[in-house]
């Protein structure tokens, strides 16, 4: 599996398309799974910079990024989410 994808990405992704409300609640309750961690200081693939979930690997983890203050879901490390249905990959992801 790449990093930034599979399916935690995918849950994410769809999650913060269809349910852009609730993205809150998301960060709360994946910041609280046992193995996750937060990032205090966190970008996505265009340079956001956020709060993120840091899991899988520990030298390579799988890190969701968040907007800081309205925790609306922004992508990862290696994908951004720009608006509902549109994306984009760092190079080389």
């Amino acid at each position: 599996m790449r990093r930034g994808h599979g399916i935690h990405h995918d849950l994410a992704q769809r999650g913060a398309q269809l349910l852009s409300e609730l993205n809150g609640a998301l960060f709360r309750v994946a910041a609280k799974i046992s193995g996750v961690r937060v990032v205090e200081k966190a970008e996505d693939a265009v340079g956001r910079e956020g709060v993120g979930l840091a899991f899988g690997e520990v030298d390579h983890p799988d890190v969701w990024d968040f907007d800081r203050e309205s925790l609306k879901y922004m992508g990862s490390d290696d994908e951004a989410l720009l608006e509902v249905g549109s994306s984009t990959r760092r190079a080389g992801s």
